[in-house]
C-alpha cells in the first residue's frame, strides 16, 4: 500500500480539514501521514513467540522455523492446534494477527 496512497490519503484529509477550519497546521500533514504508516506497520507486525504469546483461542497466523504458515490457535495447554493438527509452543517462531477485510453486506 505505500507511497502512492499514503500520499493521496493524506492528501485528501489535507483538503478535508482545510475545508472545514479554513486553513491546514504546516505540521497536519506531516503527522497524518506517520498516523497512516503506524497503523499499517501496526496492522503487519509480527510477534515472537520468545517475546509475546497471542490471546489464547484466537485464530493466528504463525511461521515455523522452517518457513512454513499455517492458521492456528494456541491453547491453555500451551499447544497450537488449527485444521485437526497441532503441534507444541516451541515449533512456532512468530505469529500475526489476522485483519480480515469488512465483508460486503448481502443485498435483500
Amino acid at each position: 500500500m505505500f507511497g502512492k496512497e499514503t500520499e493521496e490519503y493524506a492528501e485528501g484529509m489535507a483538503k478535508y480539514y482545510e475545508s472545514a477550519h479554513g486553513s491546514v497546521p504546516s505540521q497536519f500533514e506531516k503527522y497524518l501521514r506517520k498516523a497512516v504508516e503506524y497503523g499499517y506497520n501496526k496492522a503487519n507486525e509480527w510477534h515472537y513467540v520468545k517475546d509475546e504469546l497471542p490471546e489464547l483461542y484466537k485464530d493466528v497466523l504463525v511461521v515455523f522455523s522452517q518457513g512454513d504458515c499455517d492458521v492456528k490457535r494456541l491453547t491453555n495447554h500451551n499447544e497450537w492446534v488449527g485444521r485437526g493438527s497441532w503441534c507444541s509452543l516451541t515449533d512456532v517462531i512468530a505469529w500475526k494477527e489476522i485483519e480480515l477485510p469488512e465483508l460486503p453486506k448481502e443485498s435483500v
